[in-house]
């Protein structure tokens, strides 16, 4: 993964962040360019919030009780993340991960808890041509980083973690600077389910090799 740039954002890229940030927050956004003539227009409306579903998939059953989600991961709600900006964050993705695909039959006293340390989506600027040759391309203008550090652990009734396993996963996509909002909320969607996918994958190996006669199907 290419190491993140140290321009900083320019000011068309902190518009349009504070423009992001209003989306999120449910106010709808018109934004009209100049040109000869004007006229308003109805903003659409806005969309349903993305879902990663994982309903094609056969759920991995457990002897336990659960699944418990506990979150250590915080999110600064300030640039460079914007996780919080996101219709779907990965911190969502991974709780409909745990309630779809753990499926625990409350046999016996252990406990299956899902542990999230790391949900992050970093926005980082690329470097973009100015001038006139500038204004009639549409290069990548921003890269964003997501990752996803989550262990599955099975305790005991005392809160004794009997086994564990830890895996990470991460994925990048660029953005290009004629991007809309919408176009920009569907390429951050995709990045969060290609993530989830290969975190899914990487679980429910480790999950059958190490957690032994937890595992019921």
């Amino acid at each position: 993964m290419a190491s993140p740039s140290s321009d900083q954002p320019t000011a068309a890229a902190l518009s349009r962040r504070s423009l992001l940030a209003r989306v999120a927050g449910g106010v709808a956004l018109g934004v009209t360019l100049p040109s000869l003539s004007a006229c308003a227009e109805t903003p659409p409306a806005p969309q349903a919030p993305a879902q990663v579903g994982w309903s094609h998939k056969p759920p991995i059953t457990l002897a336990a009780m659960g699944p418990e989600v506990l979150v250590n991961y915080v999110s600064p709600r300030h640039d460079p993340n914007v996780e919080h900006l996101m219709p779907l964050s990965p911190e969502q993705a991974i709780r409909t991960w745990a309630r779809e695909r753990l499926q625990c039959n409350g046999f016996g006293t252990r406990t299956v808890r899902v542990v999230v340390d790391d949900a992050s989506v970093i926005e980082v600027p690329l470097e973009t041509r100015g001038g006139l040759k500038g204004f009639f391309t549409d290069e990548p203008e921003t890269r964003y980083d997501a990752k996803a550090v989550v262990s599955i652990q099975l305790v005991d009734d005392g809160g004794t973690v009997l086994t564990q396993i830890r895996q990470e996963a991460w994925r990048s996509r660029s953005i290009n600077e004629k991007s809309s909002i919408a176009e920009r909320e569907r390429a951050w969607s995709d990045l969060i389910e290609l993530m989830m996918q290969d975190l899914d994958g990487a679980i429910e190996s480790g999950i059958r090799s190490y957690f032994g006669d937890a595992v019921v199907r």
